[in-house]
C-alpha cells in the first residue's frame, strides 16, 4: 500500500512540476482538487476514477495525471494510448517539458506509432525551451527523471541533453540561440521567455544587442517610453541602431523622452558610423545654435564610457 500511495502522488506531482502550482494554491480556488487529494491519500480507488472527469474539467493540467495513472496502471488498466491520448489534451506553456514527454510517447511507441524523427523533433525543441528557463545548459536535465519516470532517458533525448552539456557557447551564440526561437516560434509565451533570457544576457554581460533587442519588443508592446532605458543602455553599449533611434526621436518624432544634448550626441554617433544620411544630420541641425552643434560633435567623437 505504502508503495501504491508513493506512485499515485509522485504521479500528481508530475503536473505540479509542469504548472508551478501546489495543493494549497488550488484547493483555495477548486472544489474537486481536495476532494482528490483526500480520495488519493486513502488509496481509494474508486472515489479517484470518479473525480477524473470533473478534476480535467475544472483544470485542464490534470490531463498529465490521468495520463500518468493510465501509463503505469495505477487505478486504472495500464493503457499507452489512453495515457498518449489524456497527454495530448495537456495545455501548452513556456516550458518543454510537455513536448519532452511527448516525445517519449513517440519515442517508445507508446500508444502511437513508434516514430524516432517526431520524437527527435519534440526533444529537440523541448530542451531549447527548457534552455531558455535556465542560466547554466547543465541544468536542463534537472527533473526530467520526474517527467519521464525514469532517469534511463530515450537515446535521443540523452544526445541532445548531453550535446548541450558539453557545449561552451559564446555570449553572441546565446544570442543568436533566442533569437532564433523569436523568429521561429508561434507561442507568446515562448517568445516571452525567450526576451527574458535576453534580459538576462544583457543585465550580466552589458551585452549591446541584446538590449536593442529588448528595447524593440518593449516599445512595440507597451509603448516608447517602456523602451527608453533598454534603448539608452544599447546606445551606450555602442549600439549605432539604438544611437539613431533616439535621435531620431528627438527631431523627426514625437517623443522628448532624452534630452536634446543626448539626442544629438547619438544622432551624430550614429551618423559617423554610416547609419545616419548627412541629409538627417543637416535637418537636426536646424533646431540647434552654433555651439550646440559644436559641443554635440565633440562629444560624439569621444569614446564612450562604460555603462
Amino acid at each position: 500500500m505504502a508503495v501504491f500511495k508513493n506512485k499515485i502522488i509522485q504521479t500528481i506531482s508530475i503536473c505540479m512540476v509542469v504548472s508551478g502550482i501546489s495543493f494549497v494554491s488550488l484547493a483555495e480556488s477548486a472544489s474537486v482538487q481536495p476532494k482528490f487529494q483526500e480520495a488519493v491519500q486513502a488509496k481509494d480507488c474508486e472515489t479517484v476514477i470518479a473525480l477524473f472527469p470533473d478534476l480535467v474539467a475544472e483544470n485542464d493540467l490534470y490531463y498529465g495525471t490521468l495520463s500518468n495513472f493510465y501509463e503505469k496502471g495505477i487505478c486504472l488498466p495500464q493503457n499507452y494510448k489512453k495515457a498518449f491520448e489524456a497527454y495530448l489534451k495537456t495545455p501548452e506553456d513556456y516550458t518543454g517539458l510537455r513536448d519532452i514527454k511527448l516525445g517519449q510517447f513517440h519515442a517508445n511507441g507508446w500508444g502511437v506509432p513508434k516514430n524516432t524523427q517526431k520524437a527527435k523533433e519534440l526533444f529537440q525543441h523541448g530542451v531549447g525551451k527548457e534552455l531558455l528557463r535556465h542560466e547554466k545548459f547543465s541544468d536542463v536535465r534537472y527533473g526530467l527523471d520526474l517527467i519521464l519516470g525514469t532517469k534511463d532517458f530515450p537515446k535521443q533525448l540523452e544526445e541532445i541533453i548531453s550535446h548541450y552539456e558539453k557545449v561552451n557557447w559564446t555570449i553572441d551564440q546565446k544570442y543568436e540561440f533566442a533569437v532564433g526561437f523569436i523568429n521561429r516560434e508561434k507561442s507568446e509565451e515562448t517568445i516571452k521567455q525567450a526576451y527574458y533570457y535576453l534580459m538576462r544576457l544583457e543585465g550580466k554581460y552589458k551585452h549591446a544587442p541584446s538590449a536593442y533587442l529588448i528595447a524593440k519588443w518593449l516599445e512595440k508592446n507597451e509603448g516608447f517610453e517602456a523602451s527608453k532605458s533598454y534603448l539608452y543602455t544599447a546606445a551606450r553599449l555602442g549600439n549605432v541602431n539604438a544611437q539613431a533611434d533616439i535621435g531620431r526621436s528627438f527631431f523627426f518624432g514625437k517623443s522628448e523622452a532624452f534630452r536634446q544634448r543626448i539626442a544629438y550626441e547619438m544622432l551624430y554617433r550614429a551618423y559617423l558610423a554610416g547609419e545616419v544620411s548627412g541629409d538627417e544630420i543637416q535637418k537636426a541641425e536646424k533646431k540647434l545654435n552654433k555651439f550646440e552643434i559644436q559641443m554635440g560633435r565633440e562629444e560624439a567623437a569621444k569614446p564612450l564610457p562604460p555603462k
